[in-house]
């Protein structure tokens, strides 16, 4: 993704959060090639997808991640606390 916030070939959590807000196919694509190779990516878009972001971006998000790193899932990483579990009310 060409962002002001991406530095060279690491993505920042404001590229992330802008890929999530208006990214485009080829940003994602972008996105889905860094995933392989940069956990620490996963993670960091995992963080990223819980914000105030679009919801069906951040689902997004979460499949690819999920996708390329299944264990992410079964630790259940990157889920949004809902109201009422968790001691929420």
């Amino acid at each position: 993704m060409i962002h002001r916030h991406l530095k060279g070939q690491t993505w920042s959590l404001m590229a992330i959060e802008s890929l999530l807000e208006r990214g485009k196919l080829r940003d994602w694509q972008n996105f889905g090639w860094s995933l392989k190779d940069d956990p620490e990516l996963a993670l960091a878009a995992l963080r990223v997808a819980d914000g105030p972001v679009d919801e069906g971006s951040a689902e997004l998000a979460r499949a690819l991640i999920f996708h390329v790193y299944p264990q992410l899932r079964q630790k259940n990483v990157g889920y949004k606390k809902k109201r009422g579990q968790e001691g929420f009310s």
